[in-house]
């Protein structure tokens, strides 16, 4: 809101915010996107439970009917919106396919859940389990079993408010940054750098959204 209606000219966006943003006011554009552990994207996957019983190495759709399902919240790509339109893809309809659905609020407090056996399957990026290692959770209680897409990572962008003079400059900048370690030797957030990304790499996630 504050970057559409002109408050700030500038914000850091998540995928599925930048692309409703855009929508709602065109001025509103790209100016890099985030790299993070020299990636320029996420693989959003499903998670399960160590000791759920599942026949197929890459998890079937009708496997999941009746399982208790972790989101991320709704304005997550990885843990929201993709494994929705997955499961929509697979002729299985989000709303009614599962037993019970619970918002875990973060990637953390998902892997969290699905440990301590809050629920069964739950959707999030593949990096999640490394981070969760980094923060003491105990991922070996959990496994992937699919894909449900992938997406870009967060953007920065631009908005009406901004100077096309100092949106160049700072476009120069972010594709030039190159970050330097903590005093452990590791980013926080493993941001790795910044990509020219075009809007076109939103498209899979745009029919997503549809």
């Amino acid at each position: 809101d504050l970057l559409s209606s002109g408050r700030v000219p500038y914000a850091s966006l998540t995928p599925a915010l930048y692309i409703k943003t855009h929508a709602s006011n065109s001025d509103v554009s790209l100016v890099a996107g985030k790299e993070h552990s020299g990636t320029q994207a996420a693989d959003a996957v499903l998670l399960a439970r160590l000791d759920l019983e599942v026949e197929s190495a890459v998890v079937q759709a009708k496997e999941l009917e009746g399982k208790r399902f972790c989101y991320v919240d709704e304005l997550s790509t990885t843990g929201y919106l993709l494994p929705r339109a997955w499961l929509i893809g697979q002729g299985l309809d989000p709303d009614t396919v599962f037993s019970k659905t619970i918002r875990s609020g973060n990637h953390m407090e998902l892997i969290r859940n699905l440990a301590s056996d809050v629920c069964d399957v739950g959707g999030t990026f593949e990096e999640a389990l490394d981070r969760a290692e980094d923060n003491g959770l105990d991922v070996g209680l959990v496994r992937r079993i699919g894909a449900t897409g992938r997406t870009p990572h967060d953007a920065i962008c631009a908005g009406p408010a901004a100077n096309p003079v100092e949106t160049q400059k700072l476009k120069e900048l972010l594709l030039a940054f190159e970050p330097g370690g903590d005093e452990d030797g590791e980013s926080v957030e493993k941001l790795t750098g910044f990509w020219e990304v075009a809007d076109s790499e939103f498209d899979n996630l745009r029919k997503a959204l549809d």
